[in-house]
């Protein structure tokens, strides 16, 4: 039981809101007893859109999307994708070729 309510709940949100409402219990005690009852109801819907907002932001080990600008390619990796894609190129024509019964000519 306690293992699920560790995954559910964030400890940052949890620790905001145990402060939030020991200041409210310290500088409005009356408004402290009041608000406790929200405190604990808000706990696992904060927690859950922090969660839902750390998961949008790319990680450092992110991999970038296909038709991302941000991958750089080095000049040899360069000369290995130009390669592959010529043969890619090559593979696809055979393909064509072989589909309308076509014979290469050497």
């Amino acid at each position: 039981m306690l293992r699920s309510l560790r995954c559910c709940l964030n400890g940052k949100v949890v620790g905001a809101l145990i402060t939030a409402g020991l200041l409210l219990w310290l500088f409005a005690p009356e408004f402290g007893t009041a608000a406790l009852p929200l405190l604990l109801t808000l706990i696992c819907p904060l927690s859950m859109g922090l969660m839902m907002w750390q998961m949008r932001r790319p990680g450092p080990d992110a991999v970038p999307e296909a038709g991302s600008a941000a991958v750089t390619i080095s000049g040899d990796e360069g000369a290995e994708v130009a390669a592959l894609r010529e043969e890619l190129a090559m593979e696809r024509a055979r393909r064509q070729l072989a589909e309308r019964n076509d014979q290469p000519r050497d």
